[in-house]
């Protein structure tokens, strides 16, 4: 998680919650990104981090997927934006960058 990205989340950006592809829309073609990534097929960029975490857990898993597909739906709806933003900021806040061996 890049915790620097906060400063450019733009003043809309309830409007880019859970859209993983930014093409404006959630859709299942997110959600098919997302859950790439917990399969680690293909990784998502540390950016999108915000965009992806939609149950706020701090991971990007098949729940989130299944959440932004059922958004897709129009099923269910993200919490509000404020929230989840809120988070994110109290995430930063506490993140601890873990020590990488480099060789």
């Amino acid at each position: 998680v890049m915790c620097l990205s906060i400063a450019v989340v733009p003043a809309d950006a309830a409007a880019y919650y859970g859209d993983i592809d930014m093409d404006g829309n959630v859709s299942a073609s997110d959600a098919r990104k997302v859950l790439r990534h917990s399969a680690k097929i293909q990784l998502l960029d540390d950016s999108l981090f915000v965009r992806a975490d939609v149950n706020l857990d701090e991971k990007i898993t098949a729940s989130d997927a299944r959440l932004i597909l059922r958004v897709a739906a129009k099923i269910d709806e993200f919490e509000e934006y404020e929230d989840a933003f809120k988070a994110l900021v109290d995430y930063c806040e506490n993140y601890k960058p873990k020590k990488v061996k480099v060789k």
